[in-house]
C-alpha cells in the first residue's frame, strides 16, 4: 500500500502529469456470499451509495494510451433475509483506497472521445456495520476485516472538451473485490456498478501557454 501511495504522489506532482480529475457518482452495490458448505444467500438486494475519486492521468503514447491513478472513497452495502431461519441481514461499509490503471482512447471526433479503462488496487475498511436481526456489529473491530481487499475495475467513458484545458466525462465502471477477510472457509466479496461524472483539468495547457508567451517575447527582443 505504501508503494501505491508513493507512486500516486509522484504522479500527481511530476512535471509529466498532464491532467488532474475529480469524479462523483452513484453506485449500485451488493455482496456475494457463500458459506463453508458452498451455499449462497439468494435474497441479497443491492444498495445505492455515492462515491468520490480524485486522481491524475498521464499520457504514455500521446493520447492513445494513458496511465491513471486515483484515490477512492467508496461505499458498499446489501440487505437480505433468510426465509428458513427467519433472519434479516444488512451490511454497510466504507472503504478508502487507491487504483492504478490504463485509459485507452478508442475513438476521437472533434471535441468528443470514447475511452476504455481498466484498473486495480487495494482498499481499506474505514467504517462498517453488520445488522443481524436486532443486533448491530462494528466491522472495524472484526479482525477478518482489518486487511486490504483488492478492487478490480473495468469500464468506459464518453468525454467532451468543454474549454481549453477542461473536459467533462460520463463514465460507467463495474468493480469487483477479492475475498473479504482471512476465513477461507467462507467467501465474501462486493461488487458495484458505478455511474459517475468526471471533470478533467489539463495542467499542462497552462504551462505550454506560458512557455509560448516567453518564447514569443524572446523572439521579439
Amino acid at each position: 500500500m505504501k508503494a501505491v501511495l508513493y507512486l500516486l504522489c509522484l504522479m500527481a506532482f511530476s512535471s509529466q502529469a498532464q491532467e488532474l480529475f475529480w469524479e462523483y457518482g452513484q453506485a449500485l452495490t451488493s455482496f456475494d456470499y457463500k458459506n463453508s458448505q458452498g451455499n449462497e444467500l439468494d435474497n441479497l438486494q443491492g444498495k445505492t451509495f455515492s462515491f468520490v475519486n480524485v486522481g491524475t492521468r498521464i499520457p504514455l503514447f500521446k493520447e492513445a494510451l494513458q496511465f491513471t491513478g486515483s484515490f477512492n472513497w467508496d461505499r458498499f452495502g446489501a440487505l437480505g433475509s433468510d426465509g428458513v431461519l427467519n433472519n434479516y441481514f444488512d451490511w454497510e461499509t466504507t472503504y478508502f483506497g487507491a487504483i492504478l490503471g490504463l485509459d485507452s482512447k478508442v475513438i476521437g471526433a472533434g471535441n468528443f472521445s470514447w475511452h476504455l479503462q481498466a484498473g486495480a488496487g487495494p482498499e481499506f475498511l474505514v467504517q462498517g456495520s453488520q445488522t443481524l436481526n436486532n443486533q448491530v456489529f462494528d466491522l472495524t473491530e472484526q479482525e477478518d476485516f482489518n486487511g486490504a481487499v483488492f478492487l478490480f475495475r473495468l469500464g468506459s467513458q464518453f468525454e467532451y472538451q468543454v474549454l481549453d484545458g477542461v473536459s467533462l466525462a460520463l463514465s460507467y465502471h463495474f468493480g469487483k473485490s477479492s475475498n473479504v477477510g482471512s476465513d477461507t472457509s467462507e467467501e465474501l466479496s462486493f461488487k458495484a456498478h458505478q455511474l459517475g461524472l468526471k471533470m478533467y483539468f489539463n495542467i499542462a495547457s497552462g504551462k505550454n501557454a506560458e512557455e509560448e508567451k516567453i518564447n514569443s517575447t524572446n523572439q521579439e527582443n
